[in-house]
């Protein structure tokens, strides 16, 4: 059954359009099937999958509402450990059927009923991030008009890879700070990491949310205009960034791996995958609003 995206308790953010650009999120993973269930899927309205999808809006999310009216539906997600357990059994096609329906059932639905012609960010982080990846590589395809007004994709949290990009030729990675219409994706991690992550995929794409480079150029922590820590900003940020070219992952090393410990043990320790944005969170915000500026200079 599919997701009646007219009912506004199924968006977890529907704001009042006052700007003239909008954000479309999709919240990384918030749903493990609960104890004892083998429940793949959660319901639309989970409870404990709507609550994490918010505190994910308001540390995520949040980085672009102060350029743009966010809109973040909510999807039926599947559990990371099932959903890559499905992976690894050649099972993807069920996983799309319900999640990836809901992902452009919904931006379809924003399409037609709230952006009336705006300019528009995407922006994904983990799950949500494949999800967009997916909606890029097949509902906006075709679309030459409509991928005109995207201002750029921040496609964090999963890898971006080369081989994606080939595939989707009508996409394009960024370049710089301020190039738009473009995909933006880093994965970050302690420098050196030897343990595999399943988020980091082999010749993935990365920029420096820092410097804005995608060579191995080093950002050092003043760089950094803030980090979201626990709810708060903290200024300057805590988080150097240098880019892994060999890996494509982004190298952090002014802070410590024990501090900052993944809540799915999928990750190891070393792997800052929840901390994507919070680590560059105002370098992220002033970014949005840079490459904003920049589209609609040549409009």
């Amino acid at each position: 059954m599919s997701v009646d995206y007219s009912k506004r308790a199924n968006w977890l953010s529907l704001p009042e359009s006052d700007r003239d650009v909008d954000t479309f999120y999709l919240y990384p993973s918030s749903y493990v099937s609960p104890k004892g269930e083998n429940k793949p899927f959660a319901d639309i309205r989970d409870e404990n999958m709507v609550r994490i999808a918010g505190t994910c809006l308001d540390i995520q999310g949040s980085a672009f509402s102060g350029s743009t009216n966010v809109y973040a539906p909510l999807y039926r997600q599947v559990d990371p450990f099932m959903g890559f357990r499905f992976i690894e059994e050649n099972k993807q096609d069920l996983v799309d059927e319900v999640i990836l329906t809901d992902a452009i059932d919904s931006f379809d639905f924003y399409i037609k009923n709230f952006n009336k012609g705006k300019p528009f960010i995407l922006a994904g982080h983990s799950q949500g991030t494949t999800l967009l990846m997916k909606v890029l590589a097949t509902y906006l395809k075709d679309k030459k008009e409509l991928l005109n007004k995207m201002v750029a994709a921040y496609m964090i949290g999963y890898g971006v890879t080369e081989e994606y990009m080939k595939e989707n030729k009508h996409l394009r990675f960024a370049k710089g700070e301020t190039d738009t219409g473009v995909l933006i994706s880093w994965n970050t991690e302690k420098p050196e990491l030897e343990e595999s992550t399943p988020i980091v995929k082999e010749k993935s794409l990365c920029i420096n949310p820092l410097n804005w480079r995608r060579d191995a150029t080093y950002a050092p922590v003043n760089m950094n205009l803030g980090s979201l820590i626990k709810g708060k900003i903290v200024r300057p940020g805590i988080a150097d960034a240098k880019i892994n070219v060999k890996k494509g992952t982004l190298e952090c090393s002014t802070v410590k791996p024990e501090d900052y410990r993944q809540v799915f043990d999928i990750f190891p320790v070393g792997c800052y995958h929840s901390m994507d944005y919070g680590f560059y969170y105002e370098n992220i915000r002033v970014n949005a609003a840079k490459r904003i500026e920049a589209f609609k200079k040549k409009l």
